[in-house]
């Protein structure tokens, strides 16, 4: 997730071990079974926010992925906010059409992400077989929301990031989209994962395109939502005035390459509509 967010993934193994214990099952509004609910530390962030289950929540509208000021125990240690980041437990794919549709965290300090990354760094992100960016540890940024520092463009506060980090050196390629305010609005986005080629969509328009070998995973990866907090270059500096925060995500659905319409009844690679009491649905291994 940008370079310091990914050299993280060892930086913070110590912080995640301590996560499981507290990752369980909410009832019918919490996420399904295949998501694993994230507890303690936010060690991508800078420090000040803890992961706890119930900041991740199904409503009628889809889920609400939630960043809160609020005093939290987090693994015996008092946290000025509570945020929120899932992943799946042990599912991962290779290939496929990702659609989805979302409306991310804003205000000042928020960080959040759907990403990619390689099966070997399952669930956690880290571990002995996780070695990012190398092939079987990659990185996919499919919709990073960051502070925009950009003093030619200097509305909205905050900027959607496409990346994808070459497996050898780790040098980022990305793409900056020009978009309504992602915080704001909702967008219908797109991802097309192939062997030849990775592609991004937004609204139907595409918006970055990469064929370069060393940049395209051909290993399986697993999917993670987040709201991180603060960092320079990330969230940048936190304004507790400015929230709560949440992103809200209405439905993840993956087809297998060549579908037009990826649908709920095409995606059998994985379709979650973020229902409570609805489970999402992929194959059985």
């Amino acid at each position: 997730m940008g370079s310091e967010r990914s050299l993280c993934l060892t930086a913070c193994a110590c912080v995640l071990r301590c996560l499981s214990a507290g990752a369980g099952d909410l009832g019918s509004s919490s996420p399904s079974a295949v998501w694993l609910q994230w507890y303690g530390p936010d060690g991508y962030g800078n420090g000040q926010g803890c992961y706890v289950p119930e900041n991740n929540r199904l409503t009628d509208h889809g889920l609400v992925q939630s960043a809160t000021h609020q005093p939290t125990n987090c693994a015996g240690k008092s946290l000025p906010y509570a945020t929120a980041q899932m992943s799946w437990k042990s599912y991962s794919f290779t290939y496929g059409v990702i659609e989805y549709r979302a409306k991310f965290a804003g205000g000042k300090g928020t960080w959040p992400a759907i990403w990619l990354l390689g099966a070997q760094c399952q669930p956690y992100g880290s571990g002995p077989n996780c070695h990012w960016p190398r092939s079987g540890s990659n990185e996919i940024d499919l919709t990073e929301v960051k502070i925009n520092l950009d003093p030619k463009r200097p509305q909205p506060y905050q900027l959607a990031w496409q990346n994808v980090f070459n497996q050898k050196t780790g040098a980022a390629r990305y793409c900056i989209p020009n978009l309504s305010d992602v915080t704001r609005n909702y967008h219908d986005y797109k991802f097309v994962w192939s062997p030849t080629s990775l592609i991004w969509s937004v609204d139907g328009v595409q918006t970055c395109v990469t064929h370069s070998p060393d940049h395209i995973p051909t290993t399986p990866m697993f999917v993670l939502i987040d709201v991180y907090l603060g960092k320079k270059d990330g969230g940048g500096p936190i304004d507790p005035t400015t929230f709560p925060q949440s992103t809200n995500l209405q439905y993840l659905r993956i087809c297998p390459n060549g579908t037009v319409a990826c649908d709920a009844a095409h995606a059998s690679i994985f379709d979650d509509e973020f229902q409570p009491g609805v489970p999402a649905r992929y194959p059985e291994r």
